[in-house]
């Protein structure tokens, strides 16, 4: 089974931008690889002009086919069948916790979605017999620390639900937390063409308010992660972001040589 390595941080800090760096560098004598070089690819026909025009950014970004839906519907079942446990608390805390954003919209839905999608990758990933880390971003861990309680159009300071979901969620080997003071994250997101639903229509300040929450939600998250012996790595996003590159490298490296400590930052 491969060995996970997640990538989390606030909205905004930066987490695209240095992942598409390592993209960059990555070679295949490297002892790790991105997420989407695993995923499972469907065969183009030739001759099918309709399917090559709406597969060619899958081509180009990734020089390989569409996604395989079969696959990944397979590992979702697969992911389900064994963690039924861990399910049942996240549904629960979805139904809850976090049924309505700040702007008072039904996120269940959405948020359903995205966690079925990424936790099929998820489970495709962790199955492949491969001797490498694989970096994923968006996991377990950022469906759990990336989200802050919100009832009657306010959040809530409650970190009641983490401990519950940490005792029952599989556990990746290694979490790089990625973050940054939160008033440049609220800048870099002012700048955006396009935010995500939480951050629209609010003011500098309110996005200030929420990023502030998430990070106290990170922060405990990355306490108990480290309690249960996954080794960290914290970055700061002000820093270049081909030294932050070259640092999870070097880290990954050093890792394999077991000559990592538990935390490094």
């Amino acid at each position: 089974m491969s060995k996970i390595i997640e990538i989390t941080g606030p909205a905004g800090v930066g987490k695209t931008t240095i992942l598409n760096n390592l993209g960059q560098i990555w070679k295949e004598s490297d002892n790790w690889i991105l997420k989407q070089r695993l995923f499972p690819r469907q065969k183009i026909h030739p001759l099918n002009v309709s399917s090559l025009a709406q597969n060619l950014p899958y081509l180009i970004k990734f020089g390989k086919t569409n996604l395989d839906n079969t696959a990944l519907l397979n590992a979702g079942r697969r992911f389900i069948m064994q963690n039924s446990a861990y399910l049942d608390v996240y549904w629960h805390n979805l139904d809850t916790c976090y049924c309505r954003d700040l702007n008072g919209f039904d996120s269940r839905f959405d948020s359903a979605a995205k966690f079925y999608s990424n936790l099929q990758k998820y489970q495709y990933v962790k199955d492949h017999s491969i001797n490498k880390y694989v970096l994923f971003d968006e996991g377990l861990v950022h469906h759990l620390a990336g989200r802050v309680p919100v009832i009657e159009n306010k959040l809530q300071n409650d970190f009641s639900d983490i401990n519950d979901v940490i005792e029952v969620m599989p556990l990746p080997e290694v979490l790089i937390l990625i973050d940054t003071d939160a008033d440049i994250i609220a800048s870099r997101i002012a700048n955006r063409k396009k935010t995500i639903h939480v951050h629209k229509q609010k003011s500098t300040d309110e996005i200030v308010a929420f990023t502030l929450m998430v990070q106290q939600r990170m922060y405990f998250v990355k306490d108990l992660l480290q309690a249960k012996g996954v080794s960290i790595l914290c970055l700061d996003s002000r820093e270049p972001v081909n030294y932050n590159a070259q640092k999870i490298t070097r880290f990954i490296n050093e890792m394999v040589e077991d000559k990592i400590p538990e935390m490094a930052v």
